[in-house]
């Protein structure tokens, strides 16, 4: 059996292009992880980074904070943003170049307020910018 590595795949002039007409382009997130923040799923991503903070796990200690309920770690967004890679397109946004592993060197995030018990998550994601860089894995 042969297994493919894509190792023979380069970016194209045209591959760029169709990426940099996507600039700008802001799409939902759906088909994601987590979609409501739960008193477990709180506590499972915070054990899982290893986060003692008592806001996200002590309900008496998170009862009296100025907050009056658990929260979770702003990192918790991480847990609804990707999804399972089997999802497609839309569990994660914008997936690249074809043949190539998806990445992204960068991102940012813009908090408003916590992210308390019970609260739905939605979210969007924008492809903002393409900075071109010289690869042995895909040429450019």
């Amino acid at each position: 059996m042969t297994i493919d590595l894509n190792t023979g795949t380069t970016v194209t002039e045209d591959m760029l292009a169709k990426v940099r007409s996507r600039i700008g382009e802001e799409a939902p997130l759906d088909s994601t992880f987590n979609t409501e923040a739960q008193r477990d799923n709180i506590r499972h991503w915070a054990d899982g980074i290893g986060d003692l903070t008592p806001l996200w796990n002590d309900e008496t200690y998170a009862k009296n904070s100025s907050h009056g309920t658990l929260v979770a770690p702003p990192s918790f967004l991480y847990s609804c943003n990707q999804g399972p890679i089997h999802r497609g397109r839309g569990s994660g946004g914008f997936r690249g170049f074809p043949g190539l592993h998806r990445f992204w060197a960068r991102e940012e995030w813009e908090f408003f307020r916590t992210i308390q018990v019970g609260d739905q998550i939605k979210g969007t994601t924008k492809l903002a910018d393409i900075v071109e860089h010289k690869s042995s894995l895909g040429g450019t």
